[in-house]
């Protein structure tokens, strides 16, 4: 797997629950990571959206991607595509909880060519 980072500043400062976010990028790297056969690209930017004063995390990947019958579901506490034992559905509903909480917004689109996750907050 290969991951390409793209950040508009070297720095930007948030107020938050260091905690808390990053474990919403871990369940997105991760999904991301998980979503390659044996190889693929990641594509993880950030960039400032100064007249809203929002910070934008763009993660991207060309892995498999998410059916469109359950994109309306992947918020879903306890949904999960993996065989079981693989996964107990818990990562984005967490991640999305935790942006909310952080009065932000996660969105997700994907496609046969792959996922993309863009957090605002």
């Amino acid at each position: 797997m290969s991951v390409l980072k793209t950040y508009q500043h070297k720095y930007i400062l948030c107020v938050g629950k260091e905690g808390q976010l990053h474990q919403v990028f871990l369940n997105s790297i991760s999904n991301a990571i998980q979503s390659f056969d044996k190889s693929g690209l990641s594509t993880i930017s950030t960039k400032l959206l100064t007249e809203q004063n929002l910070i934008e995390v763009d993660i991207s990947d060309n892995g498999a991607g998410i059916a469109p019958t359950h994109l309306d579901k992947v918020f879903d506490p306890f949904f999960t595509t993996k065989d079981p034992g693989l996964g107990k559905g818990l990562g984005l509903s967490m991640a999305h909880r935790i942006i909310q909480e952080h009065s932000g917004q996660i969105n997700i689109s994907s496609t046969t060519d792959g996922t993309r996750v863009v957090v605002q907050f």
